[in-house]
C-alpha cells in the first residue's frame, strides 16, 4: 500500500507546472515580449506576416534562432536577447494594424489584445492581436471622364479607343472588388503612364473615392485631361563633357518629328546607364 502511494505521488509531481497567468495590468518595467501572434474574428484575409511587413510594428519578439539562443543562455558566452514591453508603443501598434486594415479596404476593422497572457514566473507577455476586420469595402462604380463630362475613350480616335477599353478591362480596380489604396495608386499612375505613353506629354489627371460608409461601397472617379498631342520638338544634351552627343542620342529610341512616349523616354535613361559612362542620367520633358 505505501509502494502504491508513493508511486501516485511521483507521477503527481512529474506533472509540470501550468503556467500563472496574470492581468495585463501586472506587467511592468521589466516586461518582456516572448511571442507575437493573432486572432481572428470570423475571418482572417491577411496572414500574420502579410500583417506584420504591412503595418510595420514597433513591439518586437525574439525569432527562432534567438528561442534557441535563450534556452542555452545558461552555457558561457552566449547572451540572452530579449525585447522590452513598451506599453505606448503597443497601442501604437494597434492604431498601425487598424490602418492596414484601412488601406485594405476595411474601414470598420477593430483591433485590440485582450487575449495576450502575461506570465508572472518569467514575466513575459505573448501578445496576442484579435482582429475583427468588418465588411470590406467594395468599388461600387469606376467612372473615368474628361472635364467636359465626356468618356476619355473618344478623344484618343477609333484605333487607341480599343486599346482603352483593353486597359481598363485589365485595371487594378473594377466594380464588385474590394478597394485598397494600393491598387487605387496603381490605377492612376497607370492611366497617367498609358496616355503619355500615345503622345500626350501633359496629360492631368484627379482621381475622387466617394465612399458610403452606411452601406460599405465606393464609387471612384477618374477626371483625365489628355491635354494637347504632342510631337518631339526637339533634343537637348547638357552635361556630357567626354562623350559625344551622337553617342548619348544613339542610346534614346525617341526621334524629332515623332509623337512622344513616356516609355521610351524611360528606356533611354536606362540605355545610358548601361554604358556606364555616366554616374547620373536625368530624362525631363
Amino acid at each position: 500500500m505505501h509502494r502504491l502511494l508513493l508511486f501516485i505521488c511521483a507521477m503527481v509531481c512529474a506533472v509540470p507546472a501550468a503556467r500563472a497567468q496574470a492581468p495585463l495590468f501586472f506587467a511592468n518595467d521589466s516586461t518582456t515580449v516572448r511571442g507575437i501572434s493573432f486572432k481572428f474574428v470570423e475571418s482572417g484575409t491577411f496572414t500574420e506576416n502579410q500583417i506584420k511587413a504591412g503595418a510595420l510594428l514597433a513591439t518586437r519578439e525574439p525569432g527562432f534562432i534567438e528561442k534557441l539562443k535563450n534556452r542555452l543562455a545558461f552555457l558561457p558566452f552566449i547572451g540572452k536577447t530579449t525585447y522590452p514591453l513598451v506599453p505606448i508603443e503597443l497601442q501604437k501598434d494597434v492604431v498601425r494594424i487598424r490602418n492596414f486594415y484601412k488601406l485594405n479596404g476595411f474601414l470598420k476593422a477593430d483591433i485590440d489584445y485582450p487575449a495576450s497572457q502575461l506570465d508572472t514566473s518569467s514575466n513575459s507577455i505573448h501578445v496576442i492581436f484579435t482582429v475583427d476586420e468588418g465588411p470590406p469595402l467594395l468599388i461600387d462604380t469606376v467612372a473615368f471622364r474628361t472635364p467636359d463630362g465626356e468618356r476619355v475613350a473618344t478623344r484618343f480616335g477609333e484605333r487607341n479607343a480599343r486599346r482603352w477599353r483593353r486597359f481598363r478591362a485589365d485595371s487594378p480596380i473594377r466594380e464588385g472588388e474590394r478597394f485598397t489604396s494600393t491598387n487605387f495608386a496603381l490605377a492612376k499612375g497607370g492611366t497617367l503612364d498609358w496616355v503619355r505613353n500615345r503622345g500626350y506629354a501633359f496629360v492631368t489627371l484627379r482621381a475622387d473615392s466617394l465612399i458610403d460608409a452606411e452601406n460599405d461601397r465606393v464609387r471612384l472617379e477618374m477626371t483625365v485631361d489628355p491635354g494637347p498631342f504632342t510631337v518631339v520638338d526637339s533634343i537637348l544634351i547638357e552635361g556630357n563633357v567626354s562623350v559625344p552627343d551622337n553617342v548619348v542620342r544613339r542610346e534614346l529610341p525617341l526621334e524629332v518629328g515623332k509623337p512622344f512616349s513616356q516609355k521610351r523616354l524611360i528606356e533611354g535613361q536606362r540605355e545610358l546607364f548601361g554604358l556606364d559612362l555616366f554616374r547620373v542620367a536625368v530624362a525631363e520633358v
